[in-house]
């Protein structure tokens, strides 16, 4: 399986974090836990569905000529984001993928819950979370993993943690909404369950590119 630093997804680039305590909200998640002694009510929550795995292949032309490049995609991928900035929603990564700019939003936390399978669609079920600190089963070819971060008043983010193990449940995914519950640990760090029911985010780009947890150049949104 493909782990969450390889997973290519759509375009939403939130910097900040994760975390999480009890709570619920009408955001289409709930939350309940503690990482890093951090806890969050969900104010916002998008899901994305895209291809697990996407390759280009990069060939000279005749005689030197311009480069060629063709791309496949395999497989399947749902990555759902819970956060506690309510203005963090599928309408404003829209709109930030079509101008190619990047959303930064201060005091923020956010939990990143992926679940992928590199040899096709994904199906309703349970899918254990892997051990992303260790990388482990590094055979996988469908399964689960998570990051935690947060950001500061100056929209600055300080190391996201990562999944130690767990469950996350998918109940219905389809090209319209995404349903499921989670059991997440994150170590010594802590741990976040919950559930999500979540229409799909139809990005411009057809959920070909998406990067989450690093803005870049971003103006910061208080």
């Amino acid at each position: 399986m493909r782990t969450p630093a390889n997973i290519v997804v759509p375009v939403l680039v939130l910097t900040g974090a994760l975390a999480a305590c009890s709570s619920s909200s009408s955001s289409g998640g709930s939350v309940t836990g503690s990482v890093d002694s951090t806890s969050f009510s969900a104010a916002s929550t998008i899901a994305v569905v895209t291809a697990a795995d996407t390759e280009t292949d990069c060939n000279m032309g005749p005689d030197g000529g311009q480069e060629k490049c063709t791309s496949s995609s395999s497989g399947q991928a749902v990555i759902v984001i819970l956060t506690n900035r309510a203005a963090a929603t599928c309408a404003a990564a829209v709109a930030a993928e079509t101008s190619h700019d990047n959303l930064s939003f201060a005091n923020m936390d956010s939990l990143e819950i992926f679940v992928a399978n590199d040899k096709g669609n994904l199906a309703p079920g349970a899918y254990t979370v892997i051990d992303e600190t260790s990388k482990q089963p590094s055979n996988a070819t469908s399964g689960a993993a998570a990051n935690f971060s947060t950001s500061n008043s100056a929209c600055k983010s300080g190391n996201p943690v990562e999944s130690t193990g767990g469950t996350v449940t998918l109940t219905q995914i389809s090209a319209t909404s995404v349903q499921g519950t989670y059991s997440i640990e994150f170590g010594s760090h802590g741990s976040f369950s919950g559930s999500f029911d979540v229409p799909v985010c139809d990005l411009p780009d057809g959920g070909s590119f998406v990067t989450v947890g690093d803005a870049g150049a971003a103006t910061c949104t208080p």
